[in-house]
């Protein structure tokens, strides 16, 4: 059985959400990519979830949707996206893999991350938001858990 899928998505719980995207990671490498509105064709996906792209990334890679073992979405500050995001996986695709929800922002550091050299380089995100802030500034630290280290949250 081939390692398990680590599923990164964005897009499409709340109306005004844009590009809806997937990633996804095995074995600690990038397998696939892509944003929604490439396959949909209406610009920036607004208000849809990735449906089409996980369907692409599983008729690409011949991969089945079981394999997904994790989910990772940004909006932890939505009550209930861990509900939702289980409930439309569960409709389209018939899993239920764990579903964790990590700040908007720190979705963005983590990115920066995989580009980043392991010297403690200062990461910086800023978008006009996301999980009510607008920004956030991390430090590259693997020697803790999270690999980052968060030196501020940019509020509004």
């Amino acid at each position: 059985m081939p390692d398990h899928a680590i599923l990164g998505i964005q897009g499409g719980v709340t109306i005004n959400q844009h590009d809806a995207s997937i990633c996804v990671y095995r074995g600690g490498d990038l397998e696939f990519a892509i944003e929604e509105e490439r396959l949909k064709r209406q610009k920036g996906a607004i208000g849809c979830l990735p449906i089409k792209s996980i369907g692409s990334w599983l008729k690409y890679t011949g991969s089945e949707a079981s394999e997904i073992g994790l989910v990772v979405t940004p909006g932890e500050t939505y009550p209930d996206i861990k509900i939702r995001t289980e409930a439309w996986l569960k409709h389209h695709f018939d899993i239920k893999p764990k579903v964790i929800a990590m700040n908007h922002q720190k979705a963005h550091i983590y990115s920066l991350l995989l580009l980043s050299p392991p010297d403690g380089s200062c990461l910086i995100a800023s978008d006009f938001s996301g999980d009510r802030l607008s920004g956030m500034i991390a430090k590259v630290d693997y020697s803790s858990p999270e690999k980052i280290r968060i030196i501020e949250n940019l509020e509004f």
